[in-house]
């Protein structure tokens, strides 16, 4: 690597660590910052010193120390420093690094000022890469403990430990001052709290609804069908036909981006296991249809063709009721929810499509009702319980064949032989009883998440 080089990765560094958070040399505390609201709408915050059965002590900002009842907590939020900017540097200066080692490996690229554009393709791309990644792990965590089943309370506090100072400095041999107190009251006996009155459980929301947008790994493949035929409705006898045609079909089981919308609803009539229905709608199948026509015409004996090509279109049209599997019901502390499911229903396939001009014969088109089916594997990040992004993909079974598809227009036909300039019109009429539609393979996508 040239002395140039070696300087850019210098700077690139520097430029890195100057633009990390300053808070990575302040003196960090151990426990985690909470916002705890109570039923008279009063709120504390602090560090969380340690969590007991029947209470949570903070420490505030001035250094006093406030123990607040599980009785009275109708919220806890746990706050979250903003890493965007931290993993923003790191992966910028990393991208950088990158972006100079592939800029400066081709000499040709050197003289074109590959590494500067290195730098600005690599470096920040991972930048924006970690500054969404730094945004989402410093969301805020909020749950709510009032009118919450008690083994759903308990779950949380144990949970929280972990974030207390005394749990992330349990087994150091760390000497804890001790805060000072607002007040010193009197020394007491030690008296267990009271017993939480049972309060009215409130199940969590049952229904999910899940809008996603789809695309597919598209894939081709060719066949030959024959039966087909033809008329030339501007001869007359023999020439007029229907003379036999034998088309080359090329299908595409889809696109490699975009190819439509899906809307989703779940019902968890278990924990884990629900029952859901997903109205779809993709444009998910290309196919190009291409044959000769050929045919002796009754008034000179002379044999005529005209070659025949149009790009067809189907669209999908489906309403699935299936069964999803989750990894576990998503909580304050679970964000990260695995999920797989399969469904099966009617989808209306119809052919879409336009002529190549105003007078030429249009795309054959029809349409039918078919059963088809998909299995997925998804991804779910809950932002907050109630929103979620997410990812998926899966195996999609779509396939058919529409009979009975025909299309007039006016079509060339030229002398066999003799191509040319001149050519014959012809008010022509093609029968297609078998089109076959090829739709199935894998796809995938992007969803956003409600729980109503």
């Amino acid at each position: 690597m040239c002395h140039t080089t070696g300087k850019f990765i210098a700077v690139v560094l520097t430029a890195g660590l100057l633009g990390l958070p300053a808070g990575l040399s302040a003196k960090q505390r151990w426990g985690a910052d909470l916002i705890v609201t109570r039923l008279d709408g009063s709120q504390a915050s602090g560090e969380l010193i340690t969590v007991k059965p029947g209470s949570l002590l903070l420490l505030d900002a001035a250094g006093h120390d406030e123990n607040i009842a599980l009785a009275e907590i109708v919220s806890v939020r746990i706050v979250r420093k903003s890493k965007a900017g931290l993993f923003a540097g790191l992966g910028g200066a990393a991208g950088a690094i990158g972006g100079i080692i592939w800029g400066s490996a081709d000499p040709e690229l050197q003289d074109q000022g590959g590494v500067l554009l290195g730098i600005g393709i690599f470096g920040g791309s991972a930048a924006l890469a970690g500054l969404a990644l730094g945004a989402v792990k410093g969301i805020d965590t909020t749950f709510v403990i009032a009118d919450e089943p008690e083994a759903t309370v308990q779950a949380y506090w144990r949970k929280l430990q972990a974030y207390s100072r005394e749990g992330r400095l349990k087994g150091r041999p760390t000497q804890l001052t001790a805060p000072r107190s607002r007040r010193q009251p009197p020394a007491a006996p030690s008296v267990p709290p009271p017993p939480l009155a049972a309060p009215a459980e409130r199940r969590p929301s049952r229904w999910d609804l899940k809008l996603s947008g789809q695309g597919h790994f598209g894939t081709m493949s060719g066949s030959s069908f024959g039966d087909a035929s033809f008329r030339v409705l501007g001869e007359t006898g023999s020439g007029q036909g229907p003379h036999d045609a034998t088309f080359r079909q090329w299908n595409s089981s889809g696109s490699n981006g975009f190819a439509g919308l899906a809307l989703g609803l779940r019902y968890f009539w278990r924990e884990r296991l629900a029952v859901e229905i997903e109205l779809f709608d993709l444009g998910s199948s290309t196919s190009g249809v291409e044959g000769e026509l050929r045919y002796v015409s009754a008034a000179d004996s002379l044999t005529y063709t005209s070659y025949f090509y149009r790009n067809l279109r189907a669209r999908f049209t489906g309403l699935l009721a299936g069964l999803a599997f989750r990894s576990a019901r998503p909580t304050a502390f679970r964000r990260h929810i695995l999920e797989f499911g399969a469904a099966a229903g009617p989808t209306l396939v119809r052919g879409i499509g336009a002529p190549f001009n105003p007078e030429g014969i249009p795309n054959p088109m029809g349409q039918t009702v078919i059963l088809s089916g998909r299995a997925q594997a998804a991804y779910d990040f809950y932002l907050y319980q109630s929103l979620s992004l997410g990812a998926f993909a899966g195996f999609r079974f779509m396939g058919t064949t529409i009979t009975g598809i025909s299309a007039s227009g006016i079509e060339p036909f030229f002398e066999e032989g003799i191509p040319g300039v001149d050519a014959n019109m012809h008010l022509t009429e093609i029968f297609f009883p078998d089109l076959p539609v090829r739709a199935s393979g894998l796809y995938w996508g992007l969803r956003l998440g409600f729980r109503l």
